[in-house]
């Protein structure tokens, strides 16, 4: 195991802190387990006291995990956690956060075999140290294992500096943020080196040192309390002064690998030999700069310290300095699941250097985003691809990568940005005169949901777009091809057209026997039959959706298959679609995804209205217009509208809302709000739909010219989702106002 805590050393203070982990660690071995977030400044010895805690659980019979995040960039999606699979000894721990065909391609479905497997360790301890550097895969698995915590042997501890936004809010129960240690504590620290201590000098020292135990820790090793009146970076800098010329050069051009650095990677990037390396590192780690680590590597004591290393780099020192890492990442000398990633992090900061760096970094950055992108770290292919964009390439054709971009953005499920990215891919590939690449953005225009595009002008645009990609596509672009003729027929159907083509295009889509694109045209296809007519119909093709989808490996996909089965169960009046909706909200939340999270949220705005509970309904209305709108939903306004009208009108307050009418019904006929996706009108009970006539939006729809509101909602968008409560009973003692 790659356990920082194993290292030891004499730790004093803290006392107070330390009470309350063993509290926390006294509960988790009860059963009662319990998440802690420990924050502080740089060096404040936020590390020392995890270590301090994983010391004090193995000696109370725990087992201990640890993984710290990688500063710097360059590190695989799910760094620490790998570490922390690994280091449990168990076979298929790593392997599962890994792509391999073995091994359930869907991402909630692996986070829940790592729950497993965490829960047959117990008692267990992990820590996750350096959160405030994690990628976002990381912060989700963290926050999924985390949820429900409090229900196992089991102990969560994190450690973060508090000079950025907590990346794990409302993640842990207890928080701890560490400042300098007290006078005693500060005392009981030095007398680890000098047996006697003058008070006066000792009231000094911590006067200057404000008790950080970085810079006590500096005085210590230069014998005296002057060093310490700079700042900690000063401190180490004088450090790493009184180095040897060839020793500071080669660790500050090591430093460029990362916190952990192997020996055989350190003497090829600075041209020497191992034993030139080893030998630089005695003489670092008699100062205290850097460590020994496992497996020929070797650690920098504190991330400050591999600062200072590299502020003594000139700029072109430090652009030759990874230029040469991703040569050597480039080769077979070095190899590893987290190579791609690592070559793509030192070609990206090499670009800048020439037009062929900048090459290298985008290919290098395609190539490990498709890596993430297998091993589920779809906001870390996002974020790389994001870097790739930006690399200027002035003769380069940019539309497949502004494609690839786009479809990694929509698999994080942040559904605006993906929009607007697609519309740029597909500007430039005309531009370019590339149709594989304007077919890719064309489909892709289309988003999640069918009718995304309400403005009538802008609907025709893409359109023309997908019809022009279709018929200039080759033949053998058959995926494609397929893709856009699903995609056509469905829209077609809001516009009043017919649904067996859309039936035909499923069919060729199985015949073609590719998972992702049969997924995503059941999806379609199941929204193009959103409409009473076809209830029955659709929970076979719900089930379908989530099966394929789940076995495909597209998450997105398979949380929306279960967001229409959710649907459609309730719809059917099926005692299962309360069950359905509680399993759809908890692999939303797991995974992040705001699009899905805001539909399960509209869905228990209904729930609370028909239970009469209309204050509790209106405020989880405001939550779900907040999901909405954060996860680029065109109907976020509209769902709110149809919620709030029934709440109102159930309450007898429905005049309140003739502003609002008024304004959504402007929005519709301006092709500026959420014209087909409205609630609407499809309300429904246990007992199953109910009278498309009734719903609270009636009058909304009728003023802009609607005919039924019930089909109005239905081809809309999960409404796709039925109206908050409209049509419900009223609570006991409640009386509606005649009108």
């Amino acid at each position: 195991m790659t356990d920082a805590s194993a290292r030891t050393s004499r730790f004093v203070g803290r006392g107070r802190e330390l009470r309350v982990l063993d509290d926390v660690l006294a509960a988790a071995a009860g059963g009662e387990g319990g998440a802690v977030l420990v924050s502080g400044r740089a060096g404040i010895g936020k590390t020392a006291l995890c270590r301090e805690t994983a010391r004090r659980a193995r000696q109370a019979g725990f087992t201990v995990a640890w993984g710290s995040c990688w500063p710097g960039g360059g590190a695989p999606p799910w760094w620490p956690w790998q570490e922390i699979l690994a280091g449990l000894d168990e076979p298929r721990g790593a392997a599962l956060l890994a792509a391999g065909p073995h091994l359930d391609p869907e991402r909630f479905a692996r986070f829940s075999a790592i729950e497993e497997l965490l829960g047959a360790r117990a008692p267990l301890l992990v820590v996750v140290d350096d959160v405030h550097a994690a990628d976002a895969g990381t912060l989700l698995l963290t926050r999924f294992l985390a949820r429900d915590v409090a229900r196992r042997p089991m102990m969560m501890l994190l450690a973060r500096r508090d000079t950025t936004p907590d990346p794990l809010s409302g993640v842990a129960d207890t928080l701890i943020s560490l400042s300098g240690l007290d006078l005693a504590e500060t005392e009981a620290l030095l007398r680890t080196r000098w047996a006697r201590i003058e008070p006066g000098l000792l009231a000094t020292v911590h006067r200057i040192t404000g008790g950080h135990p970085l810079h006590l820790r500096r005085v210590m090793a230069v014998g005296g309390a002057e060093p310490a009146r700079g700042c900690v970076r000063e401190v180490i800098g004088d450090a790493v002064d009184r180095l040897s010329e060839p020793a500071r050069a080669l660790l500050s051009t090591a430093a460029v690998l990362g916190p952990a650095p192997s020996v055989p990677e350190a003497a090829a990037l600075s041209c020497t030999s191992p034993a030139g390396v080893r030998a630089a590192l005695r003489e670092a780690a008699g100062d205290g700069l850097v460590e020994h680590g496992q497996r020929s590597r070797f650690v920098f004591s504190h991330e400050v310290v591999r600062e200072v290393l590299l502020a003594r780099l000139t700029p072109a020192q430090e652009l030759d300095a990874h230029a040469r890492a991703a040569d050597l990442l480039d080769g077979a000398a070095v190899s590893g699941a987290d190579r791609p990633v690592r070559h793509a992090h030192h070609a990206l900061q090499a670009a800048d250097r020439s037009a062929a760096d900048a090459r290298r970094a985008v290919a290098a950055c395609r190539t490990a985003a498709r890596v993430m992108l297998d091993t589920f770290g779809y906001e870390s292919a996002a974020d790389l691809l994001a870097a790739a964009v930006a690399v200027p390439q002035p003769a380069e054709p940019r539309a497949p990568l502004l494609v690839e971009y786009a479809e990694a953005v929509l698999r994080c499920g942040r559904l605006a940005e993906a929009r607007k990215l697609f519309d740029e891919a597909a500007q430039v590939a005309v531009a370019e005169r590339d149709t594989v690449a304007l077919a890719g953005a064309a489909v892709g225009l289309g988003g999640m949901w069918i009718n995304e595009h309400r403005n009538r002008l802008d609907r025709e645009r893409v359109a023309g777009l997908q019809r022009r990609a279709l018929a200039e596509l080759p033949a053998e672009q058959t995926r494609l091809r397929c893709r856009l003729r699903v995609r056509l027929t469905a829209e077609a159907v809001y516009q009043g057209g017919p649904v067996a083509p859309v039936l035909a295009a499923l069919d060729e889509a199985r015949r073609l026997g590719d998972g992702p694109v049969l997924a995503e045209a059941l999806s379609l296809a199941h929204h193009a039959l959103l409409t009473p007519r076809h209830t029955a119909d659709r929970l076979p093709l719900a089930e379908e959706l989530t099966a394929v989808a789940a076995k495909a490996g597209e998450g997105m996909l398979a949380l929306l298959g279960l967001c229409w089965q959710a649907v459609d169960l309730f719809h059917l009046g099926d005692p299962r679609a309360e069950r359905a909706l509680a399993e759809l909200r908890q692999r939303a939340d797991a995974l992040g995804c705001r699009s899905i999270q805001h539909m399960a949220a509209a869905l228990e705005t209904m729930l609370l209205v028909r239970a009469g509970r209309l204050a509790d309904a209106e405020e989880r209305a405001y939550a779900c217009f907040e999901l909405g709108t954060l996860a680029g939903d065109a109907d976020a306004t509209g769902f709110l509208g149809a919620q709030l009208m029934s709440i109102r009108w159930l309450q007898g307050r429905e005049a309140e809302m003739l502003p609002m009418v008024e304004e959504i019904v402007g929005a519709q006929r301006g092709g500026r709000g959420p014209g087909g996706r409205t609630l609407s009108g499809s309300s429904f009970d246990q007992s199953g739909p109910r009278d498309p006539g009734a719903g609270a939006g009636r009058s909304a729809v009728r003023r802009a010219g609607r005919d039924d509101p019930a089909a109005a909602a239905g081809r809309a968008g999960p409404g796709r989702l039925p109206p908050a409560g409209a049509g419900a009973d009223r609570p006991a003692g409640e009386r509606r106002r005649p009108r």
